[in-house]
């Protein structure tokens, strides 16, 4: 791994051998999180197999120790399923190269008295407040497959556990929660909706290593549209923020009471996946044009 922080030696070897610990079984084909992935970006770190950085390996680092210390308490505890791993095959009959492939994801905690499915995440608290159709998909994956070995999850949950919560914005505002700890509901799919959408990631992906790829969607390059903000001089924040210039002017022409310090400031738009977080930026045509062809990420 690049350690292009110059972080302490003891630091870096600790986050490569937990790193080494996870492995998705040598029979998988897919798993529940490479699903997931966006063809483009799949496809594009099969082909480059980008070196990682340990600055950036430091939150899933943080996730794995907290996987870690949850099952060493309850692996030993009938009532639930703790990291358990499980595999499936799927016949995918328009795939480019082979028709079946083995799909496999690991169960974080299964509750066989309530059928709740859970999966633990350490993010921030922006993560549990909006949805987020990454943990629903991959939820049901999981579901899916325990399904397919004998049981019956009912529940659905995302066990959040929010990394900047603190406990002196507690009641600053009601949505802000009581605790670190925030568990998030999401809906149960049919096998049918969980395998159409199975099939057509293989199938995305699959064409997408032949170099037959589709440009990430804004969603998936976690798009933010250009805004232009309504302010007022000896303001720091915005009165408003509209996504044209003629509805920031025209909100200013209507004001009520007009102090004549006024202004509008353009916010560019920006593709957040994209400059900050994608490894393969440097490779991708869409990136390059838009942005140049320099590492933001590395």
């Amino acid at each position: 791994m690049k350690n292009s922080k110059n972080l302490p030696d003891w630091l870096v070897e600790v986050v490569e051998k937990t790193r080494n610990q996870y492995s998705p079984g040598e029979e998988t084909d897919y798993s529940a999180t490479s699903l997931i992935v966006p063809p483009m970006i799949y496809a594009l770190e099969k082909k480059y197999q980008p070196e990682d950085d340990v600055n950036d390996a430091l939150s899933a680092f943080l996730g794995t120790a907290m996987h870690d210390k949850i099952e060493e308490h309850l692996k030993d505890n009938p009532r639930y399923l703790v990291e358990q791993r499980y595999y499936k095959k799927i016949h995918v009959p328009d795939s480019p190269t082979k028709k079946d492939f083995v799909i496999s994801a690991q169960i974080d905690l299964y509750d066989k008295e309530t059928k709740t499915l859970s999966d633990h995440k350490l993010s921030k608290l922006y993560s549990f407040q909006h949805e987020k159709e990454e943990y629903e998909i991959q939820l049901n994956i999981q579901a899916w497959l325990l399904r397919d070995h004998g049981y019956n999850p009912q529940y659905l949950r995302i066990n959040g556990f929010a990394k900047d919560w603190g406990a002196t914005s507690v009641g600053r505002s009601k949505d802000y929660p009581e605790s670190m700890y925030i568990p998030v509901s999401f809906p149960l799919w049919e096998d049918e909706d969980v395998e159409a959408y199975i099939r057509n990631s293989i199938l995305e992906k699959e064409y997408a290593k032949l170099g037959q790829m589709i440009i990430c969607t804004d969603k998936q390059r976690w798009a933010r549209p250009a805004s232009y903000k309504v302010k007022r001089k000896g303001r720091k924040t915005a009165i408003r923020c509209f996504d044209t210039q003629e509805a920031a002017e025209e909100y200013i022409n209507n004001m009520k009471k007009p102090t004549g310090k006024e202004y509008i400031e353009y916010v560019p738009g920006e593709d957040i996946r994209c400059k900050h977080y994608c490894k393969v930026n440097k490779y991708c045509n869409y990136y390059i044009e838009r942005y140049g062809d320099g590492e933001e990420n590395s």
